[in-house]
């Protein structure tokens, strides 16, 4: 097998380029010298998780479409977009990738034109119970879309598009070794609870507050008002007085500095941190989970087989988070809350689920039940075979290679040229 040559497209946000840098990863395991590049919005969360993976970057012009109500935007849209998909043509010459993955947002719509225009072939990956925009418009002429097994998801999208229910690909970093109840399941749990300075006693009940890649400022608050409220209900369930921790993860070293304060102040047991480089060991520590309506994270507790408590984001586009906690909270795996709801009977609604031993256990079989810890191995199969494909019609056809030896690892970090 001829290692591949792969094109990431999109991003924006974390929950965006985790899943892309899933697939990389199990496509490595498969074809070690596989060659990757991707290209994004060059945001900040996007550097962070892709240096942390090893993978090549490039930043491609892009514009968000326009809605009905700002029509005076739809002239910048269009520039822009031209730009790009000119620019995204010049990158698909130089880089010559065998497949491009789309991982969603307007980021990846030039480059998937550009290949469709190019004859590469196109896979899409989307999250979301509620497929966005772009993810519709490129699934018309994808090779594949690969999306979330939730009911009815078929419906928002064309009747020619090659749907897959794979799920979410999870990264390494986040995927526990033994997830379920049993000897080895625990622990994992229990050394987890040591390297992060948790209580280590089976009894003790864990909290994981997730605050996303961006951060969620409402929710942090939240939990620092809520935490005495939780403690005391897990303490009433389980007579224990060191019964409850809670590991928070704020989204930003700001927030968790103030939130660590204030949970000393309280005299609340808790463990603050931005980012954890390794969920995995956040996922393995805790009962339950407090997050955002996120699919990626979703996806990553649904595998490790943690239930959790969703308050989807406000203001996501088309109110894709609260689908994700509804498909979430229909399985078993989860409960949903409102924003505007959040108080101290959600707290003790908290408390008393981390303190029932059976509930956990119950959440979290349902969340293993949904979970697909090999969605990122699906899709590195196929586009290894894709990518084959792709050679042996190219060969067939004899079309010359335009790569050469120099064009190798030659785009890092940089706005590609003629993106200006």
């Amino acid at each position: 097998m001829t290692d591949p040559r792969l094109l990431l497209c999109g991003g924006g946000t974390g929950g965006h380029v985790a899943p892309g840098v899933a697939v990389v990863e199990a496509l490595r395991a498969r074809a070690p010298g596989a060659s990757v590049l991707f290209a994004g919005t060059g945001r900040p969360v996007e550097r962070r998780i892709l240096d942390a993976a090893g993978i090549e970057g490039t930043v491609l012009p892009a514009s968000a479409a326009p809605r009905l109500r700002r029509p005076w935007t739809l002239p910048r849209f269009l520039r822009t977009t031209w730009n790009a998909i000119r620019t995204a043509r010049r990158l698909l010459a130089e880089h010559d990738p065998d497949v491009v993955i789309a991982l969603g947002g307007y980021g990846c719509v030039a480059p998937a034109l550009a290949a469709r225009v190019a004859g590469v072939p196109l896979v899409v990956l989307e999250q979301n119970a509620v497929p966005g925009r772009a993810v519709k418009m490129l699934a018309r002429f994808a090779d594949a879309v690969h999306v979330p097994p939730v009911e009815g998801i078929e419906r928002a999208f064309p009747v020619r598009a090659a749907l897959v229910a794979t799920g979410n690909p999870i990264r390494r970093a986040a995927r526990l070794a033994h997830p379920g109840e049993g000897p080895a399941g625990l622990a994992e749990r229990r050394d987890a609870r040591r390297i992060l300075g948790l209580p280590e006693h089976p009894d003790a009940r864990v909290l994981l507050a997730i605050g996303g890649s961006q951060g969620a400022l409402r929710l942090n608050r939240y939990l620092v008002g809520a935490a005495e409220t939780i403690a005391a209900a897990v303490r009433a369930a389980t007579g224990r007085d060191d019964g409850f921790a809670l590991l928070h993860l704020t989204g930003s070293e700001a927030e968790a500095n103030a939130c660590r304060e204030a949970y000393r102040g309280r005299g609340v047991r808790a463990v603050v941190r931005a980012f954890l480089d390794r969920p995995a060991l956040a996922y393995a520590a805790c009962d339950l989970a407090f997050t955002r309506g996120g699919a990626g994270v979703l996806a990553e507790l649904a595998a490790a087989g943690r239930p959790a408590v969703v308050v989807p984001l406000p203001s996501s586009a088309r109110d894709h988070q609260h689908a994700n906690g509804v498909a979430h909270a229909a399985c078993g795996a989860g409960i949903l809350a409102r924003e505007v709801e959040l108080g101290g009977a959600t707290a003790r609604r908290i408390g008393a689920w981390l303190g029932g031993r059976a509930a956990l256990l119950a959440g979290g079989r349902a969340a293993r039940a949904i979970g697909r810890p090999e969605a990122a191995d699906e899709v590195a199969r196929q586009v290894i075979e894709l990518s084959e494909r792709a050679r042996r019609a190219r060969t067939c056809a004899g079309a010359p290679s335009t790569r050469s030896s120099e064009q190798e690892g030659s785009v890092r970090w940089g706005t590609v040229r003629g993106s200006a």
